[in-house]
């Protein structure tokens, strides 16, 4: 939201305000005085960010982009309050004016993206050792069985998709990421085949901002592995086969779309 279309009324102060730092990203600052009744009002038009209109419609509003600097954005703001103060009805302490600072760095994406489609993703590969049944391999000189274990390396990787400033959870509550705890991707989820990834569980912290609205950081964990996770060694193939519970007929991993945790 641009300054100019905040509705109360304000003034940059000389003190506080042309401050800044120049390197490959940059930050300058800007010191404001408005009314401390529309301190809630000013921090949230300045900082911009989601929004819910209604049960399901999502507006994003850009933060206030700075005049000097039109790559750097408003990303945080501080304040402290001065001039006549008293104590309102609700024995809060209440003051004339506020001072607020606001400190202006780069986006984390282009304005021009969609901010639903602006996810952090993290990779972190490793290996799985397993350790293979006893006679699985066999000399291929002298064609005896392997009376020892094999032990096998499966490269795998960590994988962490981080949801920033987002409204709600996946699927409006937490029901969605409890019920897909555990699971494989039934379609393809972020470049990986059917049944190679594998939902390990989520990590989300809500910040409750000037006008009493709560985003959340999501962290969703993912693990994947090459082959499906629902394939076992099988000795008498020589390779990963699909298993099934003896009794039961169930699949070592139940399936299910992992793209419903992602913004829609």
């Amino acid at each position: 939201m641009p300054l100019s279309d905040f509705e109360g009324e304000w003034e940059e102060l000389h003190e506080g305000s042309g401050q800044g730092e120049m390197s490959l990203d940059g930050r300058a600052q800007r010191t404001f005085k408005i009314a401390w009744t529309d301190l809630g009002d000013f921090i949230t038009a300045m900082i911009g960010g989601f929004a819910k209109i209604g049960e399901s419609a999502f507006f994003f509003t850009l933060p206030d982009q700075h005049p000097d600097w039109p790559g750097l954005y408003c990303r945080n703001t501080s304040y402290e309050g001065f001039g006549a103060h008293g104590v309102g009805a609700d024995g809060q302490i209440t003051y004339a004016y506020a001072r607020v600072v606001c400190h202006y760095e780069p986006l984390k994406f282009t304005p021009s993206v969609n901010p639903k489609d602006i996810i952090t993703e993290d990779l972190d590969f490793s290996v799985e050792q397993i350790s293979l049944p006893k006679l699985s391999y066999k000399s291929s000189s002298s064609g005896e069985p392997v009376e020892d274990y094999v032990k096998k390396i499966v490269p795998t990787c960590k994988y962490t998709v981080t949801i920033h400033d987002y409204p709600e959870l996946p699927g409006g509550d937490a029901d969605l990421i409890f019920s897909l705890l555990g699971r494989v991707n039934s379609v393809a989820f972020k470049g990986a085949a059917i049944k190679k990834m594998l939902f390990m569980g989520a990590k989300a912290n809500r910040t409750t901002r000037s006008d009493g609205s709560g985003n959340w950081r999501i962290e969703l964990r993912f693990s994947y592995r090459d082959t499906e996770w629902t394939k076992v060694f099988d000795p008498a193939t020589g390779s990963p086969v699909e298993v099934i519970s003896t009794v039961g007929g169930n699949p070592l991993y139940e399936s299910a779309d992992l793209n419903q945790l992602l913004p829609q």
